[in-house]
C-alpha cells in the first residue's frame, strides 16, 4: 500500500497482494491517480484559458501463474 503526493494537487494511492505456494501464484493491485493539472498558458498568452487541464486515472491488474509439470506421461 502506498500514497504519492505531487506538485500541483497530484495523488497516488495504491495497494498491492502477491501470494506464492507450491500450485502456483496470485498477485493483484488496484490503484487511483488523480491530478488537479494547471493551465498550459499564462494570463499573457494569446487565447488564455484557465482551464486547469487536471485527470483521474483508475487501474487494477490481476495476475495468476501456474507452473508447468514436470510429469509428460
Amino acid at each position: 500500500m502506498g500514497i504519492r503526493v505531487g506538485s500541483k494537487d497530484q495523488l497516488d494511492v495504491f495497494g498491492a497482494y502477491a501470494a506464492r505456494g507450491e500450485r502456483g501464484s496470485l498477485s493483484a493491485s488496484v490503484g487511483q491517480q488523480n491530478s488537479q493539472g494547471f493551465s498550459s498558458q499564462n494570463p499573457g498568452g494569446f487565447s488564455f484559458d484557465p482551464d486547469p487541464d487536471g485527470f483521474e486515472n483508475n487501474h487494477a491488474t490481476l495476475s495468476a501463474q501456474k507452473p508447468a509439470s514436470a510429469d509428460k506421461t
